[in-house]
């Protein structure tokens, strides 16, 4: 029902209250006609459309109330025209646009609430004019810009909260005059700067909300004088100092707090709250926190505490959330933590021994977390079937063996079972079937054997995440995925499973990461698999029996970010439009039977490709020259194959630009970082790369491998080699490259590894640090040579007939790196093919190991998926108001 134009006519109104009637369409303008009216309450409906700015002649209105509705559009500056207005509420409609200043007029209003809207824009600096103002909410918008110092003149200020906001600059000092301010509430904004001092003088301060911004500094000291503060919440910031002395509730995760946990916790009578997690405290758990019989919440995680865990905390009978994880403390877990019955949650980690017969007591526990310690239960114990309560049991990371039970299947309101990481045997329970609650289930990286329960696939409504890779699973795959099948990541990698990849994973159309690789599946490539919109990762690599050729559909996930169908027998020609796969980053067909030419074609600006692998299969014609757009690019293999192409000098600029990527991504990078340029080729071949290679390598400062064994080089070897300075591996051998070794590799103070054997190469070899550790397998097969190893001395005969026996070096020298090496017909090879290669590593690298291409793609895995659940973590929003 809508509110009737007609009560515009009711000229002698004084209070018009429909709130709570389910009252719809929009506010009409002849509401603005009550010229005697004071009080307007129009909220809890379902109103819609704009305020009328006929609402601004009310002016012997004292309360306007529209919270809890549709209303759209922006505040109406005629709204400040009520100057007579003590309550202005509209929370929580669909507002939009700035909070006009004209609200600075409003010179008798006490109460302003505007949160839950999507006002945008500066804070009107006018609101300083509001001296009556008791509560000022503008929680939960997206209002940016500095916090107007001019607030200082709110002296009747008791409320201001500008949570969830886009608020940047410092928090104004000014605020240490507002006497009466109790609560001051700024989390999730941008703020940044110190905290100021001047609100330890805010002695009626009872709530001070600061997390998850970007303040640094010390915590003042003066905030210890805050007598009636009973609730601090300083989380995700870059704090440091001591932690405060005399608080009600202290919330101090995320921080840069270090040393020891301050005894005078102990002091504090009135802690219900301590929650000091993600910080660098050290030392031991202070015994003082025995003494505070009303916490009910003790969160020390992800510190450097050591130590054992203190027997006062048993005294803490009220507790009911006990965090001590990702510490340093050792022992074994204490049997009494059975008497704390009141228990919901408990994380321990790095304690030993088994899990104590007593936790059986636990009957409230909703939440235990027992990852990454090392247990010596033979087995997981029957009583945590009698935790019926629980929702997450989390034993990864154990040295657990035995069987799963059975009775887990009685805990019916488990929502998530993590057992990964251990020794668990034997088969999975069908009973693990009887969950039907179950939201993740990972029980990856043990020995489970057998076949996987078909009734898993029934589960597939409610279950998110389901990770059993790297296991000894036999049999089939489940055959059947319901409609509605919730699924999000199904991991089954590295098992043993025969058979067909089920067609009912089409109804998963929610999943994001599949991984069926480095099992016995025999299939054709599935088409229904382009139903798939939402996957991020595909891999389906090292199934030997997956065949026929890839078709078209594929290119329809739009979302794909990882495509991995390596090692398998693939046949057929690459669809041309991967190339319109804009999110593509890692492309890897590596190792199958695709033939024909590669027509892709890959826009500036649209190709996000990190790795692009090709190597081992039988594709011809040239190699698309539109992959210079794909300015990521950090490994290119096309390597084993039947190419017939120049080297391809138009690579270059991308070439350069990953390397400017990554000088710029980790200008601190304290890891040993490798840079690999690989064209080495090992067999036989007709025509494939010929020409001349472009100047990039004097460009490559950071670059510590060159391979470029066994192919057609012709030439000197350039001295601008001697430019490289970390180069720790070089391989030139099995060429045709002629003149003498460069005095200037000499300056190679890294090199450990040189190769210059079959090659053409004459005079003495050069003397310098690194050459004296290098012996004669390093220079056979150049019968020109002398010197250590190869001989004990070395004459002159070597010498080439000119009057400027440097001559040729010097002009070498002034061309192009590598582009001295005549690359004519052939790289040897019945199937030849080109590798460049250009990544970060964690670990010195061989360059005759291809392992380090795939950890490009893994790495971009698990970065994808802890930035999905980062932000999963980020939508649990705070709900303190």
């Amino acid at each position: 029902m809508a509110i009737p134009p007609s009560l515009g006519n009711l000229n002698n109104l004084f209070n018009l209250f429909l709130y709570e009637n389910q009252l719809s369409g929009s506010v009409p303008e002849e509401i603005g006609y009550l010229w005697s009216l004071t009080e307007l309450a129009l909220s809890t409906n379902f109103l819609n459309g704009s305020i009328p700015a006929s609402l601004g002649n009310l002016n012997n209105l004292s309360l306007l109330s529209l919270y809890e509705n549709h209303l759209s559009g922006s505040i109406p500056p005629e709204i400040g025209d009520l100057t007579n207005a003590k309550v202005f509420y509209a929370f929580s409609n669909e507002l939009f646009g700035p909070i006009p200043a004209e609200i600075g007029k409003m010179k008798s209003l006490q109460n302003l609430s505007l949160n839950t809207n999507n006002l945008f824009g500066l804070i009107p600096k006018t609101i300083g004019n509001l001296t009556e103002f008791k509560l000022l909410d503008l929680y939960a918008n997206q209002l940016s810009g500095p916090i107007p110092s001019e607030w200082g003149t709110l002296k009747k200020l008791n409320d201001l909260l500008l949570s969830y906001n886009q608020l940047s600059g410092p928090i104004p000092s000014e605020l240490g005059k507002l006497k009466k301010l109790s609560d001051l509430l700024l989390f999730y904004n941008q703020l940044s700067g110190p905290i100021p001092s001047e609100l330890g003088k805010l002695q009626k301060h009872n709530d001070l909300g600061l997390s998850n911004n970007q303040l640094s500094g010390p915590i003042p000291s003066e905030l210890g004088n805050l007598k009636n503060l009973n609730y601090l919440e300083l989380d995700s910031n870059q704090l440091a100092g001591c932690i405060l002395a005399e608080l009600g509730y202290l919330s101090l995760h995320s921080n840069n707090l270090s040393g020891l946990i301050s005894n005078e916790l102990g002091n504090l009578k009135k802690l219900n709250h301590l929650g000091l997690s993600n910080n660098q405290l050290s030392g031991p758990i202070p015994s003082q926190l025995g003494i505070l019989k009303n916490l009910n919440y003790l969160a020390l995680s992800n510190n450097q505490l050591s130590g054992p865990i203190p027997s006062v905390l048993w005294n803490l009978k009220n507790l009911n959330h006990l965090a001590l994880s990702n510490n340093q403390l050792c022992g074994p877990i204490p049997s009494e933590l059975g008497n704390l019955i009141n228990l919901n949650a408990l994380a321990l980690s790095n304690l030993t021994g088994p899990i104590p017969s007593s936790f059986g007591n636990l009957r409230n526990l909703q939440g235990l977390f027992l990852s990454d310690n090392n247990l010596t239960t033979e087995g997981i114990p029957l009583f945590i079937c009698n935790l019926t309560s629980l929702v997450w049991l989390d034993l990864a990371g154990n040295n657990l063996k035995g069987e799963i039970p059975q009775c887990l299947g009685s805990i019916s309101g488990l929502l998530v079972l993590r057992m990964s990481d251990n020794n668990l045997s034997a088969e999975i329970p069908l009973s693990i079937c009887n969950l039907t609650s179950l939201r993740r289930l990972v029980l990856a990286r043990n020995n489970l054997m057998g076949e996987i329960p078909q009734c898993i696939g029934n589960m597939s409504g409610r279950l998110w995440n389901l990770d059993m890779q790297h296991n000894y699973l036999s049999g089939t795959l489940p055959i059947t995925f319901n409609n509605g099948c919730a699924l999000q990541l199904f991991n089954l990698n590295g098992n043993e499973l025969e058979g067909r990849i089920p067609q009912s994973l089409a109804n998963c159309t929610d999943l994001l990461f599949l991984n069926l690789g480095d099992n016995r599946l025999k299939d054709t490539f599935p088409t229904w698999l382009g139903t798939l919109q939402s996957l991020v990762v595909l891999r389906l690599r090292l199934n030997n029996n997956l065949n026929g050729e890839i078709p078209l559909t594929v290119c329809s996930l739009e979302n794909l970010r990882i495509l991995d169908l390596s090692r398998n027998n693939l046949k057929g020609a690459i669809p041309q439009c991967l190339g319109n796969m804009l999110r593509l980053e890692v492309l890897d067909m590596q190792h199958n039977n695709l033939s024909g030419t590669f027509k892709s074609t890959f826009s500036i600006g649209n190709c996000y490709f990190t790795s692009f692998n090709l190597y081992g299969n039988k594709l011809e014609g040239r190699i698309p020259r539109s992959l210079a757009n794909c300015q990521r690019l950090e490994v290119v293999d096309l390597g084993d194959n039947l190419l017939n192409d120049t080297f391809p000098m138009w690579l270059a600029p991308s070439v350069k630009f990953a390397i400017q990527q990554i000088a710029w991504t980790h200008p601190n990078f304290k890891v040993h970082q490798e840079l690999v340029f690989q064209a080495s080729n090992h067999r036989p071949c007709f025509q494939c790369i010929y020409g001349r290679v472009t100047c990039i390598m004097g460009d490559l400062i950071a670059l510590r491998v060159l391979n470029l064994s066994h192919n057609e080089l012709q030439g000197h070897i350039p001295p601008s080699l001697g430019n490289l300075p970390l180069v720790e591996s070089l391989d030139l051998s099995s060429n045709h490259l002629e003149g003498e070794i460069p005095e200037q590799l000499t300056s190679l103070t890294f090199l450990q590894f040189l190769n210059l054997s079959h090659n053409q190469l004459h005079g003495c070899i050069p003397t310098g640090p690194q050459f004296a550790t290098f012996e004669n397998n390093s220079y056979i097969g150049n019968d020109g040579l002398c010197g250590f190893p190869v001989s004990e001395g070395c004459g002159r005969s070597w010498l080439p007939e000119t009057n400027d026996p440097m001559h040729v070096l010097d002009q070498d020298s002034n061309s192009t790196f590598l582009s001295e090496f005549d690359w004519k017909a052939v790289l040897m090879g019945y199937a030849c093919g080109l590798s460049i290669g250009f990544s970060i590593a964690y670990f010195m690298l061989s360059s005759r190991n291809p392992n380090w291409l795939s950890r490009i793609s893994e790495e971009l895995e698990n970065r994808i998926i802890m930035r999905r659940r980062k932000k999963q973590r980020g939508r649990q929003r705070h709900n303190r108001r």
